[in-house]
């Protein structure tokens, strides 16, 4: 996430995890963004993001925890925030794909790629 430049419709910067805290008694979002290229115009994307369990964040910071120890870095607030969230950025168009939808392929695509969970 450190690397993608996010921006909102006006192209001003886009704090995920400000909207990650904003969502979080909801527990979803959808909405487009857009990704900020070199030498290009900004790339439209839609994010998808649902809160995970309790059980499976947990067991998530626990995670961002132990790598960043391994690391020999402190680990920041936004990560730990982050790691209660699964977040999708796809290309996939509100109009063709619910949220339901996106969320249940991309469990669907974890399940069949080897070494990968979700």
């Amino acid at each position: 996430m450190k690397s993608a430049r996010w921006l909102d419709r006006e192209g001003n910067e886009f704090d995920l995890v400000a909207e990650l805290r904003k969502a979080s008694a909801r527990g979803l979002i959808d909405r487009l963004i857009w990704i900020k290229r070199k030498g290009g115009a900004p790339l439209a994307l839609r994010l998808v993001a649902a809160k995970k369990p309790a059980q499976a964040a947990a067991e998530a910071r626990r995670k961002a925890r132990r790598d960043a120890q391994r690391g020999g870095h402190q680990i920041s607030k936004q990560t730990l925030d982050a790691a209660d969230w699964v977040i999708l950025v796809t290309s996939l168009k509100q109009k063709d794909f619910a949220t339901a939808d996106v969320l249940a392929l991309y469990r669907l695509r974890w399940r069949i790629e080897p070494g990968s969970s979700g």
